[in-house]
């Protein structure tokens, strides 16, 4: 790749050679000229030659000279004093090294040599210092030019840079307040989760506790009480007493209705066909049974579940079942459910529409039913959607996320 010229040389040589089509224009013009004493054209233009190539060196010295001296840092008092010094030396150099090269080249003119040495001197010394003087005009210009140019543009980073830093803290500050806001979030999540286990375990064990104490006590004494009440019976039988008989029988009826009720209860508080046959056959059961009393009508549709659910999924989903089933048979006075149970997208999904009388959302999104049924929802990452109207039923959806992989 080709070096290119720097643009102080470029204006070194443009300088001068402006000087030398000066000087040529001089000649052309100018009555007094070459022609009219009696110097060649080519004398004339390698005068021009030495004059251009000593002042482009001298000048380039001169410059070498005040960068090493530092005088550009220095006051501007010092600087003019300085620089009229150093233009004097070197207007003696150039005039003097202009002086001797003529001589050695034999390029004086004809009336030239009449006059003497130091005549020559002057008015050489007069003109290398006035060009000389003129060109440390222009380079300091140059410098202060430069230097001031190269003040605001460090002016300008500097503000950019500070603009900048600024903005990267405030940057920092923003993402440390978002990460606290989302630390504390987190916390308050992680918080709210532990609250909605607890409160479920608690539930669990509660219906755990009660089931044991049903079977163990209730249901024992009630079938220690059936058979006091056979014995009875046979020993009515065997005096002949109707009276006692009947009571008996009535006696008995009425605990085998009770024994029924306790079995059910049992069921409702630890279901055994959930934990042998899993959700969707717990469901269905659920639902047979609501059936047979003839006073409602439940729609079961399962669909995309076709093998068994992780255990902690099916008793959480077969409670929130539970929930709204027990919601719609207290308060819907509906006469027709729909429920459909299935899993797609990574979601299971469990939709119920019943054709009852609707309720107010907004009113009672603080009862313990929905409490509970949006606690157990979000304690598997859920979401419900509640949609109802007085007058026009009730629609309810839950989305669960769910991943097939695992046990």
């Amino acid at each position: 790749m080709k070096k290119r010229l720097s643009a102080y040389w470029w204006c070194q040589i443009s300088g001068w050679s402006i000087n030398a089509v000066a000087s040529i224009i001089n000649g052309v013009f100018n009555p007094y000229s070459w022609s009219y004493r009696n110097i060649s054209a080519d004398i004339f233009f390698f005068r021009l030659f030495i004059i251009t190539l000593l002042g482009i060196m001298l000048t380039h010295f001169m410059r070498r000279v005040i960068i090493r001296s530092n005088v550009l840092q220095r006051r501007f008092s010092y600087q003019i004093i300085y620089v009229l010094i150093v233009t004097l030396v070197f207007a003696i150099m150039y005039s003097s090294s202009t002086l001797g090269m003529f001589k050695i080249f034999s390029l004086f003119k004809n009336n030239e040599t009449i006059f003497t040495f130091p005549s020559l001197m002057f008015g050489a010394l007069s003109y290398s210092f006035i060009v000389l003087f003129v060109w440390n005009l222009i380079y300091f210009s140059y410098h202060y030019i430069e230097k001031s140019r190269k003040a605001l543009i460090e002016k300008i980073r500097f503000e950019n840079e500070l603009q900048l830093q600024k903005l990267e803290s405030e940057k920092t500050k923003a993402e440390q307040k978002l990460e606290s806001e989302k630390t504390k979030a987190e916390m308050q999540r992680e918080a709210t989760e532990l609250q909605i286990k607890a409160m479920v375990a608690t539930q669990e064990e509660e219906r755990k506790r009660i089931s044991r104490d049903l079977h163990d006590d209730v249901g024992t004494k009630l079938s220690a009480l059936n058979l006091f009440l056979s014995s009875l019976h046979e020993k009515a039988t065997i005096t002949n007493n109707d009276e006692i008989k009947s009571l008996a029988c009535s006696s008995k009826q009425f605990i085998k209705e009770a024994m029924h009720d306790v079995r059910q209860l049992l069921f409702n508080l630890s279901p055994t066909v959930l934990e042998e046959f899993g959700y969707t056959t717990a469901v269905e059961g659920l639902i047979n049974k609501i059936n047979e009393t003839k006073q409602i009508h439940f729609d079961l549709v399962v669909f995309g579940i076709n093998h068994r659910l992780k255990k902690d999924y099916e008793l959480a989903l077969y409670r929130i079942t539970q929930e709204l089933i027990n919601n719609v048979l207290k308060h819907a006075k509906a006469k027709h459910v729909s429920l459909q149970i299935g899993q797609r997208d990574g979601k299971i999904i469990l939709m119920m529409e019943d054709d009852g009388k609707g309720f107010d959302v907004s009113a009672h999104k603080d009862g313990y039913g929905l409490n509970n049924l949006d606690a157990r929802t979000k304690l598997m990452q859920g979401t419900m959607t509640i949609d109802s109207q007085r007058g026009k039923g009730t629609s309810v959806m839950v989305e669960i996320p769910y991943c097939v992989i695992g046990p």
